[in-house]
C-alpha cells in the first residue's frame, strides 16, 4: 500500500523557474543578502503581503502551508536558483496568510525588493518570461500535488512524467528517483513503467524514460478526466 505519500519530496529547477541565470544581475543590483537558521519563516504566513522576495543562493525553503484541519503541511522544497515567493502584483492575500517558506536548513538568499524586482522584469524581457514560465509550472505542479493523494501510482506516474518531459520526449528521472518524487515503492513504479511499456505508451532505459504516445499516456493521467459512455 502506498502509506508515504503525505513524505516531503524535493521540487527540482524544472518545476518551479530556474533564475540562476540572472544571479550575478541580482547580485550586482541588490546587494543585501541575508541568512535564515534552520526552521526560521523566510516569508509568508502574514497577511500583510510580500515587499520582499528573496533568490535562494544556497540552502532549502520548504513551501509550507495550513490544511483545512490547522494542520501544518510540507508540499515541496525549493533550492538554489529559485524566487521564493514568485512574483506577484497583489498583495495582502488569504493565501499568504496560510502559506510559507520556511529554511529547512542554512539558507543563504539575495534580497530583492518588490518593485525593484517589478522594473527589473520590465527592463528584462526574458526575466519577465523566467517568472511567467516559473508560475505555470509551479501552477502545475501544485495541482499535482495536492491531487496525487487520490490517485493511483499509474496515474501519478503517469501526470509526473507530462510535468517532467523534455524537448526531446524524454524524462530524466530513475526509477528510485520517480519512486521518491511519487512517496511509493520502487517496486510499484517498476510495475507501473512494465505495464506502460508493454501498451506502447513509453520506452524505459537506464535513468530515463521516453513518452512514445502523449495523448495515450495524458489520457491515463490526472489530467484528463474520462467520461464512461
Amino acid at each position: 500500500m502506498d502509506d508515504e505519500r503525505s513524505r516531503t519530496i524535493p521540487l527540482s529547477i524544472s518545476l518551479a523557474g530556474d533564475f540562476s541565470a540572472y544571479e550575478g544581475l541580482f547580485s550586482q543590483r541588490f546587494p543585501s543578502y541575508k541568512r535564515f537558521e534552520p526552521g526560521e519563516t523566510i516569508q509568508g504566513f502574514s497577511s500583510e503581503g510580500t515587499e520582499y522576495y528573496y533568490y535562494i543562493c544556497s540552502g532549502e525553503a520548504a513551501f509550507m502551508f495550513y490544511d483545512e484541519n490547522g494542520t501544518v503541511l510540507t508540499l515541496s522544497l525549493h533550492g538554489p536558483g529559485i524566487i521564493v515567493p514568485l512574483y506577484r502584483a497583489s498583495g495582502g492575500t488569504p493565501m499568504e496568510a496560510v502559506t510559507a517558506f520556511v529554511a529547512a536548513g542554512e539558507v543563504a538568499t539575495i534580497v530583492i525588493p518588490k518593485a525593484e524586482l517589478f522594473e527589473l522584469m520590465c527592463q528584462n524581457p526574458d526575466l519577465w518570461q523566467c517568472m511567467s514560465d516559473a508560475w505555470c509550472k509551479w501552477a502545475n505542479y501544485t495541482l499535482f500535488r495536492l491531487v496525487s493523494n487520490e490517485s493511483s501510482v499509474r496515474k501519478r506516474l503517469c501526470s509526473f512524467l507530462l510535468l517532467h518531459v523534455q524537448s526531446n520526449s524524454e524524462v530524466v528521472y530513475s526509477q528510485e528517483e520517480l519512486a521518491k518524487a511519487l512517496a511509493t515503492s520502487r517496486e510499484s513504479v517498476s510495475r507501473a513503467l512494465s505495464d506502460l511499456r508493454s501498451e506502447g505508451i513509453v520506452d524505459v532505459s537506464r535513468g530515463r524514460v521516453k513518452i512514445l504516445s502523449y495523448d495515450r499516456l495524458a489520457h491515463l493521467s490526472m489530467y484528463v478526466t474520462r467520461q464512461d459512455s
